[in-house]
């Protein structure tokens, strides 16, 4: 009891590239893993993602790439990042860190949109393993200008079927920007 798991992303600015990792600590703070690489196949921007990134002001390319984690009791965690692509799109994978079993990585969902991003990404697993993401779409057009974004969640079960995309407001536009936040109980 009390382990805790932080999860950070190292971006190579020069590649463009991004990398995942979680890493797992005792309760007085000693590293219990070593860094775990979370994402399993390249994330790298490319098109209008790698545009962004050589014309964007600093602190939104510091925003990019972004990793969560949430981990139940019984040591079962889920982390979601924002893989870059041409566009940036959220991917998951399920681990236990304790028993060192590690699930597939998985899309959590197909843009809606392909002119937005899926971003601010958060999360929330209960102790069944069911968990649930929100997360924002930005217009690729102004990602900074963050108007007529889109709020969404998705619920992930624990044998691995998902709900339909649920639209937050139910109109799925906020006249301006607005972070989502996930808490999801047993």
């Amino acid at each position: 009891k009390g382990y805790f798991l932080v999860a950070w992303n190292d971006t190579n600015s020069i590649a463009k590239e991004f990398k995942h990792y979680v890493r797992v600590f005792t309760p007085d703070g000693t590293p219990y893993t070593n860094p775990i690489l979370i994402n399993q196949s390249a994330s790298v921007a490319t098109g209008d993602l790698s545009t962004f990134l050589d014309q964007a002001p600093d602190q939104y390319k510091r925003q990019l790439g972004i990793t969560r984690v949430d981990v139940n009791q019984n040591g079962d965690a889920v982390a979601v990042w924002e893989k870059a692509g041409d566009k940036l799109s959220l991917y998951y994978r399920r681990f236990n860190p304790f028993t060192n079993v590690y699930q597939e990585e998985a899309m959590l969902e197909p843009l809606a949109d392909e002119m937005f991003w899926q971003v601010d990404q958060t999360i929330s697993m209960n102790n069944s393993g069911n968990f649930v993401i929100s997360w924002a779409e930005l217009p690729t057009s102004s990602p900074t200008n963050e108007l007529n974004s889109r709020i969404y969640a998705k619920i992930v079960y624990s044998d691995a079927t998902t709900s339909s995309r649920i639209d937050l407001p139910s109109d799925t536009s906020v006249t301006g920007y607005s972070r989502p936040h996930t808490q999801m109980r047993s």
